[in-house]
Formats: structure tokens, sequence, C-alpha cells
């Protein structure tokens, strides 16, 4: 698959077939979508095409800043090469682009710079200045451009209609389960291990201490989990703590990773975190002996759902 930063670098292919959205989160609408738009361009010998937008498009429409994502763009690479996709367009989402009708988009940009056979879209997609682009201005547009449209249903799991909203709702609360559910696969973050107080190793639980990578990733909600994570290709069972150690006085927010059997000094590797089941919320001990009991508690309970 090949990845676009922006328009100038695509050469212009009048046999793409493409789909245009965010797409935070790559769930199971959107794998849905993705799955008719790679088979869509097999059958017709085109190119499939993924056109989506950093930053997300929110933070600068709603100025939401605060807005943390679900996929980063190297993640959604990932899962989009795997898909078979052909290519993927990164678009900068800045106020000039907020500000371009949903007509204007298709036309200057999609029709103009990249080419169109035709469109895959969502049940109920919109797009352009004021969402005025959906189904039906696009059938308006293909009568006089000569494409093709195809609408793809909505995906549901036990009655409730999958979306990056619901996902995130999910994660803040906690709740990893349903938010697997709904991605169709564990929700996963990238971090470099740093070095930290070193306390866990001095309490038998040495773990690993994360820096982030992704930015403005989102992070589940404060407590303990049953994690597997992925070093150098290799996958462990671990148990994960976020929060802000309130049995040490410590009050700024720490990912720790206490990786099983595993005696490795690993400063500056980049581990990749896959959430499987969240254990319990964060509490404060009352003595350190406490928390080791605890602790001891939590890997055997991590074990089982590992």
């Amino acid at each position: 698959m090949l990845i676009y930063n922006g328009l100038s670098e695509f050469s212009k292919n009048e046999n793409s077939i493409v789909t245009i959205g965010t797409f935070d989160g790559l769930h199971l609408g959107h794998q849905k979508i993705v799955d008719q738009l790679v088979n869509s361009a097999k059958s017709l010998n085109a190119k499939s095409i993924v056109i989506s937008f950093d930053p997300h498009p929110r933070q600068i429409i709603s100025g939401d800043y605060n807005l943390s994502i679900l996929t980063t763009i190297p993640e959604k690479s990932e899962i989009l090469k795997n898909s078979g996709v052909d290519g993927l367009v990164i678009l900068e989402f800045n106020k000039t682009l907020s500000q371009m009708s949903a007509e204007d988009f298709i036309t200057d940009l999609i029709l103009d710079k990249i080419g169109l056979r035709g469109i895959i879209i969502g049940y109920d997609h919109r797009f352009g200045k004021g969402r005025d682009g959906g189904e039906e201005m696009l059938s308006k547009l293909s009568e006089n451009h000569g494409f093709f449209i195809k609408k793809v249903d909505a995906v549901s799991v036990n009655g409730t209609e999958v979306s990056s909203t619901k996902i995130r709702d999910f994660l803040l609360k906690g709740n990893v389960v349903d938010a697997r559910k709904f991605l169709g696969r564990y929700y996963s973050f990238e971090g470099v291990v740093v070095k930290g107080d070193q306390r866990g190793r001095k309490l038998g639980f040495p773990t690993a201490n994360l820096m982030l990578t992704g930015y403005k990733k989102l992070l589940p909600a404060i407590g303990s989990y049953a994690v597997y994570v992925e070093l150098e290709g290799q996958r462990y069972k671990a148990m994960m703590n976020i929060g802000r150690r309130p049995t040490f006085n410590r009050w700024d927010l720490a990912v720790e990773v206490n990786i099983f059997d595993f005696d490795r000094m690993i400063y500056g590797d980049k581990l990749t975190v896959f959430v499987v089941e969240r254990l319990r919320e964060e509490i404060k001990f009352l003595s350190v002996l406490d928390l080791v009991e605890q602790l001891n508690k939590d890997r055997e309970i991590a074990l089982k759902y590992l």
C-alpha cells in the first residue's frame, strides 16, 4: 500500500475507487466500508484509495483540541495495508478545508486531483462545510461526471450501532471488552520504555514505564488491566496499571506494565500494549504489604483472562 501525504504526491488515476472519512478506530463499521472498497476495486481492476484526514476534523471545526483519538496515522496505515487497500491519502484538515463545500471538495480535489470511477460511502456519511454533502448530492454529481456510488449499511453489535463515539465512551469507562467487540480487535497503543522510580522491582513486580508515542492517543480509564505486550515481534502476558499511584503520594499519570516471567532491561524499546480486560479500579493502600498482596491477586486473575 502506498501512503500519500497530501495530493501533491498523488498521480491522478481515473480508474480510482475511493472512500472518504476520518475512520478513527477503523472499527467494524469502517472495516465493512473498506472491504466493499477493496472488493469493488478488484472486480473492476481499479485502484482502491482511502482518503482520510489529520488532525481529526473535530479539533478544527469544533475547537475540540483535547479530543483523544483511537487510531494514530501509523496504526491506521497498518490496518488498511492488511486490508488490501492500494493507497492511503492523508489530507491536512485545516481551516481552508473545513470551509470547502462538499461539491467543491468532490470536483476540485477528488475528480481533478485523484480521479474517480466510483465512491463507497457509509450509510450516514456527511461531509463538506455545514455537512452539506451526502448521498443525494453525490448522486447528482455522479450523473454529470460518470462515477458510481455504493452505500454500505450500518454494523450493529448486540443491537447497538457501532461508532467511534461509543468506543471512546467504552474506553473512558474502562469497558475494554465492549470496545473490543466494536473494534473487532483488542484496543492497543504504543509506548517507549523509560526509567521510572524502580519501586516495582523492590516489590517483586518490576514494571516497564511507558511514554506514549501516539499524539493524543486515548488511554482507557484509570485502573489495572490484563494485557498482552508485543516486543520485537514477540507477545508476552502482562498486567498494566494506568494511574496516579496514590499509595506513594504520586499524582502524575503513569502507565506501568509488569511483564510476566520476563527479566530484561528494555529502556528505550518500544512496546505495543493490547488491552484485554479491566481488573479493578486504582486503590490507595494503607501499606506496601497490602499493595503486594493485591498485586499477587491481580496476577492470578490476569492469567485467567490471558
